[in-house]
């Protein structure tokens, strides 16, 4: 009897050092845990990431000699092109009428409206056909639109614009350079089932002024490349 109660002490006195031992291994492991957990490496600096995707390429002599190089044998074709750009004029035929002038989309007087088919000769060298819908109407500097060019062939550029009040310079469809419309452009149109519209763009003739002194205002000048 005396051995059976000696017995179940000591195993009691066992169960108590193992259930101490592993309290105190939980402990550590988490411990370890939260250590790992605050160890974890810091994300690498954004700039940083874009400087490895995106690596600055050395200039060498031989780039600025290509450049050279392009600058005096596509001189003339780009003075050309640089003059082509300075205006447009888009011919337009359908249901549509409208009348008026726009001195850029600051201050203008008229209105559009209805479905046309053009023949565009416009801004940042979009030539082929369009197939517009809509409204448009300004009344000084206050303008409403919902407008769309759909459909294009050629290098005319598709857009949809709807709004009123003042549009955003800033919006996409204005890039200078890119966008399928001028903000700053000096317009005149009139239609009754056909018609046209002429523009003058200002930026394109300060680009133009500028290309003369071989300096491209807006990045669009052809260059020569190495292949």
């Amino acid at each position: 009897m005396k051995k059976i109660f000696a017995i179940l002490l000591a195993g009691m006195f066992a169960a108590t050092l193992s259930a101490a031992n592993m309290g105190q291994t939980t402990t550590v492991e988490r411990q370890q845990t939260q250590k790992v957990e605050v160890s974890y490496p810091k994300a690498k600096d954004p700039q940083t990431l874009d400087d490895i995707k995106n690596p600055q390429m050395e200039t060498t002599g031989d780039d600025i000699t290509q450049k050279i190089i392009s600058k005096v044998f596509c001189y003339v074709p780009n003075r050309i092109m640089d003059f082509l750009d300075m205006t447009s004029l888009d011919l337009k035929g359908g249901l549509y009428g409208g009348l008026g002038f726009r001195l850029t989309n600051y201050f203008g007087l008229g209105a559009q409206y209805g479905v046309n088919a053009g023949l565009y000769k416009d801004v940042n060298r979009q030539y082929g056909i369009g197939f517009e819908r809509g409204y448009q109407a300004q009344l000084v500097f206050l303008t409403m639109e919902n407008i769309s060019v759909t459909d294009p062939i050629g290098t005319v550029k598709e857009f949809w614009r709807h709004g009123s009040n003042f549009p955003d310079s800033n919006a996409e469809v204005y890039a200078i350079g890119t966008g399928a419309r001028d903000y700053w452009a000096i317009e005149v149109y009139a239609y009754a089932l056909a018609g046209a519209k002429v523009g003058v763009h200002p930026i394109e003739v300060a680009d133009f002024i500028t290309g003369l002194f071989f300096y491209d205002l807006i990045d669009d000048d052809i260059q020569l490349k190495r292949y």
